[in-house]
Order: C-alpha cells, then structure tokens, then sequence
C-alpha cells in the first residue's frame, strides 16, 4: 500500500502475545545517561543481540522553546547475522524519541503509540520491506 493511501489506528493498542521472555545481561559498561545490554539467547558471543539505550535531559537554553531543549531517549539495537557465504553482518534498528519537557506521561505515551503503528502496521509494510515511498 501507498503511503499516501495508508492511515494511522489511533487509539489501537499493541499486545505482545506468544514468544519467549528472554532477560537481558548488563554489559558492565553503564555511563552516565548510557547502559548496554546483551539478549540472553544462548548465542555465541558472535551472534549476541546488544542494546544500547541512552538518554539526554533537557537543560536550560536561552534559545530554546519554553527554556529548555528536548528530553531525549533512544535506544540502539545491533542484531548480527551470518550470509550464505559465511561472512558476518550486523542490522541494526534505532528507536529515538525527542520531546518537550512539559510533557505529560500520556502525552509521551501517544508520540510512542504513533510510532508503534508505523513500525508495526501493516499499511506500512512496503516502506519497511521494499523501502518504497510510493
């Protein structure tokens, strides 16, 4: 589907369902406003899944809306894979929100479900797929 023709299910809601609770390990590398964590999935060093999530207060700034600049948090996953010819790659996902400290937590709340249905609804599966635009 076009991405002119898709649409956004405000207010539907996403319920994980099935899969496997899988914990994460502490890498032991937390610096401030950063932490990384690796899937415990039985994988070989090599193949480990990471997370690296990092966050940014707002600080004051003269320039800035309100007095402040946006509250940041992001979180960047690394995914290795191995090719048919047996070299290693790494895909890669990153999820970031930036937002106005005057924020409510539902107003937080709604900026994240929007970013659910583009990332998950299926109106959005041929920019995800096929990295169409059409």
């Amino acid at each position: 589907m076009s991405i002119q023709n898709a649409s956004v299910p405000i207010g539907a809601t996403y319920t994980p369902s099935g899969g496997t609770a899988t914990t994460m390990i502490d890498k032991g590398n937390a610096q401030a406003g950063q932490t990384s964590v690796i899937l415990d999935n039985s994988a070989t060093f090599q193949l480990q899944t990471g997370l690296n999530f990092t966050v940014k207060e707002p600080k004051a700034s003269l320039n800035a809306p309100g007095g402040y600049t946006q509250a940041r948090a992001s979180v960047y996953i690394t995914v290795p894979f191995i090719l048919d010819n047996g070299s290693r790659t790494v895909n890669t996902v990153k999820v970031e929100i930036a937002h106005d400290p005057e924020l409510v937590d539902s107003e937080v709340d709604d900026l994240l479900e929007l970013a659910a249905h583009l990332v998950l609804d299926a109106d959005y599966a041929d920019f995800w797929h096929k990295k169409s635009l059409a």
